[in-house]
């Protein structure tokens, strides 16, 4: 059994997680929520014995996790709470060109969301009706914030949202989308994500056997849409990151190889891609 209860949202604000709902005080816009989960489990595992720092969701490391395992089962608890601020700024010019800065700074339970990173927006951008709109910058993937705006409302905290191969946050990255385009069955928009980030050297250097790979990743947006139909598509390849996609970690570089050719035979650098249609 799940209750989730929707708490006062940051800065006094109750507010679900939509920009129609921020506050503004001239340029200046504000979105937060605060969210509590409460789930009650009766037949659950009462340890996993595979404790892993790179859990941000506290499936591995929780005192008393959700999730069976063989061996005797018992009636369990977990809570867990969210908190996100969103401020963002933005001018439009007589010309209709916009300028606009965010950053969003995301918890949970007290601890930054995505592992190492409170911060999950730090970017700058431009924009003009004609010509779409470019940002530069730190930014979360569609891959994982769209997702959650089809299973849940509030939060990106729905299981459908947690799941699924994608990286959850572009540390570096530059992004286009193009003006809404207008089609004969509706409308069109087309955005592409290009992200880098730097080469990881392992602690022993010395160990490398293959050195380490310089992580790229491009991420496809589609989204179509009529008065009552909405179809969106997603595609994103990654070479070369470190493999914590699946807990939805930052996009960082992965280490090389340490192993000799004989170990580890037809080694290549770490890949992954997703593709989600909605």
């Amino acid at each position: 059994m799940s209750i989730s209860a929707l708490f006062l949202a940051l800065l006094a604000t109750s507010v679900l997680y939509s920009s129609t709902n921020a506050e503004t005080f001239g340029p200046l816009e504000i979105t937060g929520f605060a969210k509590d989960e409460y789930t009650i489990c009766n037949n659950c595992s009462p340890d996993l014995v595979n404790i892993e720092t790179y859990d941000p969701r506290g499936v591995l490391t929780s005192e008393n996790p959700m999730l069976n395992q063989g061996g005797e089962s018992k009636q369990t608890n977990t809570n867990v709470y969210l908190m996100q601020l969103t401020l963002g700024l933005s001018h439009e010019f007589d010309n209709a060109v916009k300028v606009e800065a965010k950053a969003s700074g995301r918890m949970r339970d007290g601890e930054a969301d995505i592992y190492d990173n409170y911060l999950i927006d730090g970017f700058v951008g431009v924009s003009y009706p004609k010509l779409g709109s470019l940002q530069v910058g730190k930014m979360t993937s569609r891959s994982w914030t769209r997702s959650d705006s089809f299973a849940y409302p509030v939060g990106l905290s729905s299981s459908w949202a947690e799941s699924g191969a994608g990286y959850g946050l572009f540390p570096e990255a530059i992004r286009y989308a193009t003006p809404e385009l207008e089609i004969p069955m509706g409308k069109l928009r087309i955005e592409a994500t290009v992200v880098t980030a730097e080469k990881r050297n392992p602690l022993n250097v010395s160990s490398i056997k293959v050195s380490p790979p310089n992580p790229n990743l491009y991420e496809l947006f589609i989204q179509f849409s009529k008065e009552k139909h909405l179809i969106e598509a997603i595609y994103q390849d990654s070479n070369g990151g470190r493999q914590s996609s699946f807990s939805k970690g930052a996009f960082y570089g992965a280490q090389g190889n340490t192993n000799t050719p004989a170990d580890s035979p037809g080694y290549r650098a770490p890949y992954e891609n997703v593709f989600i249609l909605q």
